[in-house]
């Protein structure tokens, strides 16, 4: 699977729906900007990256993971005894390359020491002796032999024989936690004591935190426990203040209680699924995910533009950047009604060239006119980049105009910020305030599976996002879903508002869903799945774009392969079914209303069935603002749709929504041609080229207001 550079196609038009704020001066009235965003906080709910799998190895409590970064392989085990299988892992997880028992070790804590480069595990009663601190053998590929090599025989400054120890190269300390919140700092160098502090659990709102675990995490100097309450992560700094936490998805029981965190993440074992899930933990910068908290290193200035007449200008500053380095560009404190718009160019890019921040040659503009502006992107090489700040012409009110530039990272900067242009016309193609994100993908299914991939990415409500699957391959039939956040594979799928994959499309075609209005700020989660049963063979490969509006657009960060689908299979078109009951007053007609927004653009149909009681169905539906004796939209008059007989089904053709809004569905029982005044029926209310908003029953066995019923 490939990242591919961003596209910004799927949001060329996207600043023709940004308004001014009142009393704002402008060159031109035609350009309207969008207003800033007053999202700033991190995702608060953990990301799944990979999963390490016991592929049926037993184990009763489960070690921490680690990772050396020179086989870049991750280790674990079962602890308990000398005789557990020691596991190695590939860098995608999943299952084992190899394992060894038994691993002649009891451990507690796997770790991996970056002062020495190698291998080490903490054993069972480590404080008392004998075993102590182990040096692991291993073979030339990162495979464990079984051979051990004591480093230390004792480690008398640990809490308990049982703790499952942290290490903090930096300070060549472990941390150590028996049951409570008291963690001992002891030295690596001979065991001994060298502190404790106490972890602000009561400021952190756990109070369920299984004994023997703890986390450090290098680079942020924090330190982190899991609550089997509340299945979460909280973070600590090494003084004990309790600094943030993140929802973990799985449950935190006692068999979890020896988390890991390894390469850039949080490794916590699930007992259900019998592996170690990693996560990446909100507000932190791991694996090129953003962060607006815990950045290591700020450079800042202060400019000033004068523009000549018609002109979009710009400064331009040059700054060395390390590669694997989050930065964020924020323009602030600006003057003269200027409006900012801001490009970033990597090593050797020329100022036409694509701006790293889009994808494109356009510079960013997202916020509105005086106010800041704000972006983030990921160095992927190292060198000496530029950052154009620009003063947009069009949007701006006069030529001139002064601003605050704060850059930061999450690398320190090697060197200082440099102006090396004034007041330069910018060579950009154009402004846009957001792009598309491309991946290139492929399946792997073992036979008579539908496999999938999996990906998430955070979005923010009240945004739309855009998915496509394109240049499918294979003989494949593509199948989609989107979950929102908190939500497993498996369960309510927003694209059909049922635990069924989206699936529109035969094989090898392309799959363009309309797009979704997000309602939920937050990580949701993605799967491209291929459909066993109506693809050909088990290989094939495919494109996903995916385009969200907003300037706090998480892009996809791919979490597993090839995984068996839990969706029970797929349908086409958003789904809403309910069962419900009439029971009329005497010589009444009496419905039942339910509310349901709509998108113009989209075909709303309606079918009712199992009917009961000699009931005789009647419909209506009513646009937005239509009262409910207001024209029918399926007779286009004020009568019902009835077309069927006593307990008939009845399905009138479907409806072409032609505005946004709240459209009204009545569900009604004729009283003339019924038997009777009660009867029970199933409705079904399906979308097509577009979502139903929140179904609501508003109206409960009320007498109808039409004029009585015909079938047209």
């Amino acid at each position: 699977m490939t990242l591919m550079t961003r596209s910004a196609a799927a949001f060329a038009a996207c600043l023709a729906a940004l308004v001014l704020p009142a009393g704002a001066e402008t060159n031109r009235s035609d350009f309207p900007v969008a207003g800033a965003s007053s999202f700033r906080g991190t995702l608060n709910s953990a990301t799944r990256t990979i999963f390490l799998d016991l592929d049926g190895n037993a184990v009763s409590v489960a070690s921490p993971i680690t990772y050396h970064p020179g086989f870049d392989r991750y280790y674990g085990s079962g602890t308990g005894g000398p005789g557990v299988t020691g596991m190695v892992f590939g860098p995608s997880g999943g299952i084992p390359v190899s394992t060894v028992a038994p691993l002649n070790i009891d451990p507690r804590s796997w770790v991996y020491n970056a002062n020495t480069a190698q291998l080490e595990v903490v054993s069972w009663n480590a404080v008392n002796g004998p075993g102590g601190l182990i040096l692991p053998g291993t073979d030339a590929s990162g495979n464990l032999t079984g051979a051990t090599t004591q480093l230390l025989s004792d480690l008398p400054g640990l809490l308990g024989s049982q703790t499952a120890p942290a290490y903090d190269a930096g300070a060549d300390v472990f941390y150590s936690r028996s049951s409570s919140n008291t963690v001992n700092i002891v030295n690596r160098s001979d065991g001994s004591l060298a502190g404790s502090i106490n972890l602000d659990f009561v400021a952190a709102g756990i109070s369920s935190v299984p004994d023997d675990g703890i986390v450090h995490l290098p680079g942020f100097d924090l330190l982190g426990v899991v609550d089997q309450a509340t299945d979460v992560v909280a973070l600590f700094d090494t003084s004990g203040n309790f600094e943030s936490a993140a929802q973990l998805d799985i449950d935190v029981n006692s068999g979890s209680r020896r988390p890991g965190f390894a390469n850039g993440q949080l490794f916590v074992f699930d007992d259900v699924r019998e592996g170690w899930q990693g996560y990446e933990i909100p507000g932190l910068v791991t694996d090129g995910v953003f962060s607006d908290r815990f950045f290591q290193d700020e450079l800042s200035t202060s400019g000033s533009w004068t523009c000549a007449i018609g002109t979009s200008c710009q400064d331009v500053y040059e700054l060395d950047l390390e590669a694997g380095a989050v930065v964020t560009i924020r323009v602030s404190d600006l003057t003269g009604s200027s409006n900012a718009r801001v490009a970033a160019f990597a090593p050797g890019g020329s100022l036409d060239g694509d701006n790293a921040l889009l994808g494109t040659n356009s510079d960013r503009l997202c916020a509105a006119q005086g106010a800041e502006e704000e972006a983030r992107f990921f160095t992927d090489q190292a060198g000496t980049w530029q950052i154009a700040v620009g003063r947009d012409w069009a949007r701006s009110g006069g030529a001139s105009g002064t601003y605050s530039l704060s850059i930061t990272s999450s690398v320190e900067f090697p060197g200082a910020l440099t102006a090396v242009a004034d007041d330069v016309e910018s060579e950009a193609g154009g402004v846009l305030c957001d792009a598309s994100y491309v991946v290139d993908s492929s399946w792997a299914c073992t036979s008579g599976e539908s496999c999938q991939d999996v990906f998430s990415l955070g979005l923010e409500a009240g945004s739309d996002v855009e998915l496509a699957v394109t240049e499918v391959t294979g003989n494949s039939l593509p199948r989609l879903a989107l979950h929102a956040p908190g939500v497993g594979l498996g369960d309510i799928n927003l694209l059909t508002n049922t635990d069924e994959d989206r699936q529109c499309v035969g094989q090898d075609d392309s799959d363009f869903p309309a797009p979704y209005p997000v309602s939920s700020t937050g990580t949701h989660t993605l799967a491209v799945t291929r459909d066993w049963s109506l693809s050909a063979g088990s290989s094939g490969g495919f494109r996903l774009t995916i385009s969200a509006g907003g300037e706090n657009f998480v892009p996809p960060l791919f979490i597993d392969n090839d995984v068996d689908s839990l969706a029970p299979g797929g349908r086409c078109g958003w789904l809403f079914t309910t069962s419900s009951d009439w029971a009329c007053t005497v010589l009444e007609s009496c419905q039942d209303v339910f509310d349901i927004g709509l998108r113009a653009g989209s075909t709303l149909s309606a079918e009712v069935s199992a009917v009961t009681g000699a009931s005789v169905v009647r419909l209506a539906a009513f646009a937005p603002g239509e009262p409910l004796s207001g024209t029918n939209l399926w007779t286009g008059s004020t009568l019902d749709y009835s077309c069927g007989g006593q307990n008939g089904d009845a399905s009138p053709p479907p409806l072409s929504i032609s505005a946004d809004g709240t459209y009204r569905i009545a569900f009604g029982r004729d009283w003339n041609t019924s038997a009777g005044g009660s009867g029970n029926y199933t409705a079904s209310l399906v979308v097509q080229d577009g979502y139903g908003g929140a179904v609501v029953q508003t109206i409960d066995d009320v007498d109808s207001l039409s004029g009585g019923f015909i079938c047209p």
